[in-house]
């Protein structure tokens, strides 16, 4: 059966499938990008500052190099054919990151290696997961639906992070870690059982040549502006969850079972981003949107600064500032999902998606690397104005002024569309 020839009963039930194969699929892939769990494995096998924070830019980068080729081979191969061997190996290549406390002599190297094979798969993933459910979804009931989607997986992260909280001691041992990997990994079994179910357009009889497709798409320029916005927004939001939890674990030396609790925390956080983008997404217009998450992070970002002069309250409050961090950091994804469909045109969906994907990822991705980069270089503490402040406060306070003067530029962007629903 063919996904254009749905009926709408058939349609919400294949929606039910994409949902739970997310929830199976989605919980080593948060866990690894937007969690604590990976950085106290990483700094427990002797992976240092700069490989613990680069974890979580991997699968982001991965996708800035590999998201439109891999979309314009599964024009040939069909989205079925390449994305469930892509979800095997990547399986593989967690499993192997998960190996690597066996053999501490070789254990960074196996771990950047099953990160990397992980992280690229992760990419074929994300080339073919929206277009394999273009078809599935009434246009109507987008952002309903990613943000159904979303939240309904977040939950099941929330539950894995619990029982791995429970599970961790304060000082976590690395056996029980990739344990917990292992777990986590296995679950994408059932992302593959469930997306096999998915039905899928035809392939095409005749794939015109991949600088014909590509340069189509680049020739949409609100695809194009909108993805090039995209880059821009995520490059400075998206370093403020993983850099708040290294600020937990490194500078306040807050034990590996809090820490992995206060990711429950933001994960809870998070389900309400979801909760209340799907419910607002289709009321309001993408500038206002866009403008109120970007007003949350500067003011989070900049908070973090306060700490500073109440270090007694820097836990407590940096949990807190990571809770609406990562609630806006959701509520930011759902719409980006449903006006990047709204956009795409449909005799070229697979690289369209791919290049507004690719470009979003590549902010976050390039976000996260220059931060793992620049506090692998900074010392433990620098001075600014005669004051000594942790480097950690520092960025997260540099990329909040950044974000305010993405403020003026949102709106000069924004303002032809300010009106535009999804």
């Amino acid at each position: 059966m063919y996904a254009e020839s749905l009926e709408y009963r058939q349609k919400k039930r294949y929606m039910k499938f994409a949902i739970i194969s997310s929830c199976f699929g989605a919980v080593i892939q948060v866990a690894m990008n937007e969690s604590s769990l990976f950085i106290l494995y990483a700094s427990n096998i002797g992976a240092g500052r700069f490989l613990s924070l680069a974890t979580t830019a991997m699968v982001p980068l991965m996708k800035l190099f590999f998201l439109i080729p891999f979309a314009y081979f599964m024009e040939k191969t069909g989205l079925k054919n390449f994305l469930l061997p892509a979800y095997t190996i990547g399986m593989f290549g967690m499993l192997t990151a998960a190996s690597a406390g066996f053999f501490p002599s070789a254990g960074i190297t196996l771990f950047s290696l099953g990160i990397i094979i992980f992280s690229i798969c992760i990419s074929a993933h994300s080339a073919g997961w929206f277009p394999l459910q273009r078809f599935i979804i009434p246009p109507n009931e987008r952002g309903a639906h990613f943000g159904k989607l979303r939240y309904s997986w977040q939950i099941v992260v929330s539950l894995f992070l619990l029982m791995a909280a429970l599970i961790v001691d304060e000082e976590a041992s690395v056996l029980r870690l990739q344990l917990i990997i292992m777990f986590g990994t296995l679950l994408i079994l059932g992302r593959i059982y469930f997306v096999s179910l998915i039905p899928e357009r035809p392939r095409r009889k005749r794939v015109p040549p991949f600088t014909v497709m590509l340069h189509a798409a680049l020739k949409n320029k609100k695809l194009l502006h909108y993805s090039i916005f995209m880059f821009l927004v995520n490059f400075f939001i998206s370093s403020t969850v993983p850099l708040g939890f290294a600020y937990l674990k490194f500078d306040l030396a807050v034990p590996d079972n809090l820490m992995v609790l206060f990711s429950v925390f933001s994960n809870l956080a998070t389900i309400g981003g979801f909760i209340i983008a799907s419910r607002v997404i289709d009321r309001y217009s993408i500038g206002t949107l866009f403008t109120a998450v970007q007003i949350i992070f500067a003011g989070v970002n900049c908070c973090f600064m306060l700490f500073h002069l109440a270090p007694s309250a820097a836990t407590a409050g940096t949990v807190v500032l990571l809770c609406a961090a990562a609630a806006s950091y959701a509520f930011c994804s759902v719409i980006v999902s449903a006006k990047m469909m709204g956009l795409v045109k449909e005799n070229n969906i697979n690289i369209s998606m791919a290049v507004c994907f690719g470009m979003a990822s590549g902010g976050i991705g390039l976000s996260r690397l220059v931060s793992s980069v620049l506090i692998q270089f900074f010392p433990q503490r620098m001075m600014l104005f005669t004051l000594e402040f942790s480097p950690y406060l520092l960025l997260l306070s540099a990329f909040g002024i950044g974000i305010i003067a993405m403020l003026y530029f949102s709106r000069t962007f924004l303002i032809r569309q300010h009106t535009q629903k999804f």
